[in-house]
């Protein structure tokens, strides 16, 4: 799992005192989380590319070859991929969700797609999701840390009085 830290926010959680200024932090904690959210929720431009092209060859094994052909007659599978026309789509960008833990003190951005981690895993991307553009969630993290962060320290700043 990916972690993102806001940097300075130590320094201003010390510094709340009442009641609404806790309130007020946990709401900027989460409209941080709004943020990255959105941030995850952005699909790479369409880019077309074969097996071929990525991986070399079409097929790795003949029982892959066999296997394409037989779901494909069998409307297993359709040819081209279509983005939101699959009936069985898990519909990637809508499941990116937020849940508060710790009462509200931390906050936590996931995706709960069976596939995600073949789109956006730091870890587990495919390659082909990779060659076609999908960036991983640290990846768009870090494209993302320095913005977010200095919204929130801000907002926060607000709140506290500093």
């Amino acid at each position: 799992m990916a972690k993102f830290r806001i940097e300075g926010i130590d320094q201003l959680v010390k510094k709340v005192e009442t009641l609404q200024q806790l309130t007020g932090l946990k709401g900027v904690l989460l409209a941080a989380g709004e943020a990255l959210k959105g941030k995850l929720s952005v699909y790479p431009p369409q880019k077309s590319l074969t097996r071929r092209e990525v991986y070399g060859e079409p097929f790795k094994t003949e029982k892959q070859r066999r296997y394409f052909f037989y779901a494909l007659g069998k409307g297993l599978i359709s040819v081209p991929y279509s983005r939101g026309a699959d009936r069985k789509s898990e519909r990637f960008k809508a499941s990116w969700a937020i849940k508060t833990k710790n009462d509200g003190l931390t906050v936590v951005v996931g995706n709960d797609t069976t596939y995600g981690p073949y789109l956006m895993g730091n870890k587990e991307q495919s390659t082909f999701m990779a060659a076609i553009g999908w960036p991983t969630v640290d990846e768009v993290m870090e494209q993302n840390a320095e913005e977010i962060s200095q919204f929130a320290v801000y907002q926060l700043e607000r709140i506290v009085g500093s």
